[in-house]
């Protein structure tokens, strides 16, 4: 038998749940409307919210959906909302079609 594994094999590390007070995210946005983000850059302050659907997206000021999140935690941060959590994503970086933003409570 060869490798290091042992019998045991490999064993993933504990995911890190996500604190509602202190907890901030840098991700890259999936499934991003191209239009809207022509109109943002650097910098922009976006709302992070649970849609119709359920899924965590960030909004605009003009109420449009630019990306959703995809992340470890976005079940975290989803309940956090639930129980009366906001946060806002900004923008850090956009390499068009990636869009980065830093996710953190208000």
């Amino acid at each position: 038998m060869s490798g290091s594994g042992g019998e045991r094999g490999y064993q993933s590390s504990a995911r890190a749940q996500f604190d509602c007070n202190s907890g901030t995210i840098t991700t890259n946005l999936s499934t991003i409307n191209l239009t809207i983000l022509l109109t943002h850059s650097a910098g922009d302050i976006l709302q992070v919210e649970i849609n119709a659907t359920g899924a965590l997206v960030t909004v605009n000021g003009n109420g449009q959906i630019l990306g959703s999140i995809v992340h470890v935690n976005t079940s975290d941060i989803k309940q956090c909302i639930n129980d009366g959590n906001n946060y806002i994503a900004k923008i850090t970086a956009i390499n068009t079609p990636v869009c980065t933003v830093n996710i953190r409570r208000i």
